[in-house]
């Protein structure tokens, strides 16, 4: 038998949050401990029930000692059922973060708000944070865009090192694009949590100066910051809505040697031969399988939980792609995709990873159809790992391929 849900009993009617050590009044109503105390501080003499009006000429609250133990069991079952990840509860209250503290640069609780720690500091409501932040974050990122605008124009003014400082600004002029469009899918506002703020705005509003006479190099200073903004943005997105598209995959694509979860999320290599029908959609020759939904238009971006695999592939592909055959994994075939693999560069996929020192645990894809780019990202620091650039037509699909290793591939969904 399911439980009821007890959480319209167990509200506190001055906060509307759950009860916090309840006491009981003389009329019988309940509230918060601190709740009944703030709402008394400021009234002289008699007081009155917040809920029914007696009025009372002494101030006797008892702990509800039946409801101290109901709302504890009921908070236990409630973190369970809602609590998707600790970080966006408070640790000390198991309240929900929903202020941010601006002194302190990080996400708060009710109860933690009206506290003596934060009495004093500047508090705000998380969403409306997250929306100051959002419009300073895009202020940069436009700030650096003339910049980078203006650093163009001086080297015009010189004759030595002309060519290598145009490839610079080359370079981070379509680095900053790609941020500024990952921006502009930014649709909710999101939660604060505790990253370095003061030093990434600080940096972001730098003097650009004009390089001199024996410089050809952009300062390594704004060079960096772009990277960081991003990186930024993902973990404040993270806490209010998920971040990633929600996909799933579909086993009519699947290789026969495929094994698909059962949330059709996540696939892993089989020892056997599956059971499944002919279709002609199904790859036969290599271990992949697509995400049922497709993209025609606009940008997007998802994730792939990689694990501790030493093995895989992961990208797009054309719906056209021979399913049927052992061809080349290139962009001239259809697939735009990297991987963690052997020989890289003899399947014609970039080698992106085998050079880097901690390999990636999470994978993020970030599709621009009309602008013609498949980015990856290691999904942990959002640090760039490669771009396709190509002219797309027809419907692309997410694509995966667990390569012969049991451990699993996840579409991770938020």
């Amino acid at each position: 038998m399911a439980s009821p849900d007890l959480t319209q009993e167990l509200t506190c009617p001055i906060c509307l949050e759950i009860f916090t050590q309840p006491v009981s009044l003389e009329c019988g109503h309940h509230f918060c401990s601190s709740c009944i105390s703030q709402s008394w501080q400021k009234v002289p003499g008699d007081v009155s029930c917040p809920q029914c009006r007696q009025v009372f000429t002494q101030r006797n609250v008892r702990p509800a000692l039946t409801l101290i133990n109901i709302v504890e069991k009921f908070r236990e079952q409630k973190v369970k059922v809602t609590q998707p990840q600790e970080e966006f509860y408070c640790q000390k209250h198991e309240e929900k973060l929903k202020l941010f503290c601006e002194d302190e640069h990080k996400t708060i609780c009710l109860v933690c708000g009206m506290s003596s720690a934060h009495k004093t500091h500047s508090v705000l409501p998380i969403k409306e944070a997250a929306q100051i932040y959002k419009n300073k974050l895009e202020t940069s990122l436009e700030t650096l865009q003339k910049q980078m605008d203006l650093s163009l124009h001086s080297t015009r003014e010189r004759e030595d090192g002309i060519l290598h400082m145009k490839a610079e600004v080359d370079r981070l002029r379509n680095e900053i694009n790609s941020l500024k469009k990952q921006f502009c899918d930014a649709i909710t506002p999101v939660s604060l949590t505790h990253t370095d703020f003061q030093t990434c705005f600080y940096r972001s509003q730098m003097e650009f100066y004009k390089p001199g006479t024996d410089s050809t190099q952009l300062p390594a200073d704004i060079a960096g910051e772009p990277v960081k903004y991003i990186k930024v943005w993902r973990e404040m997105r993270a806490a209010i809505s998920p971040v990633p598209a929600s996909l799933t995959l579909d086993p009519e694509t699947a290789n026969n040697q495929l094994i698909i979860s059962q949330d059709l999320t996540s696939v892993r290599h089989g020892n056997e031969q599956q059971a499944r029908p002919d279709h002609p959609n199904r790859f036969t020759d290599n271990l992949y399988v697509l995400s049922s939904q497709s993209f025609t238009s606009g940008r997007h971006y998802w994730e792939v939980g990689l694990g501790n695999k030493p093995y895989w592939i992961v990208g797009v592909c054309r719906e056209s792609v021979n399913r049927k055959a052992n061809i080349t994994r290139s962009p001239e075939n259809g697939f735009w995709v990297i991987a963690r693999y052997p020989n890289c560069k003899s399947l014609k996929i970039p080698d992106v990873i085998s050079q880097r020192k901690v390999k990636p645990r999470k994978l993020g894809i970030y599709l621009d159809y009309e602008g013609g780019q498949v980015s990856f990202y290691d999904a942990e620091d959002m640090s760039h790992l490669y771009t396709f650039t190509d002219t797309f037509t027809g419907k692309l699909y997410p694509i995966v391929n667990p390569c012969n290793h049991p451990d699993p591939l996840t579409l991770l969904t938020g």
